[in-house]
């Protein structure tokens, strides 16, 4: 156990720079979405490798409105 991920062992391998937003538990609907911001601030950068790794395909977002824990 090295504590890398993928992406670790790829940009070693590519010589690539490498940006990992990933968050644990984030939803297929977050992975997507968040990478199409990502993507659009790097749209000037030559060269963008991006690599996705879904979750399950039913896993979905929970969104908790924080005042209707009291």
């Amino acid at each position: 156990m090295t504590g890398q991920v993928y992406g670790n062992f790829l940009a070693e391998k590519l010589g690539a720079e490498l940006i990992n937003h990933a968050i644990p538990g984030s939803s297929n609907e977050r992975i997507f979405r968040s990478t199409v911001r990502n993507l659009n601030e790097l749209k000037h950068q030559d060269d963008v490798l991006c690599v996705l790794n879904l979750s399950q395909i039913y896993r979905s977002e929970l969104w908790i409105n924080p005042d209707s824990r009291k």
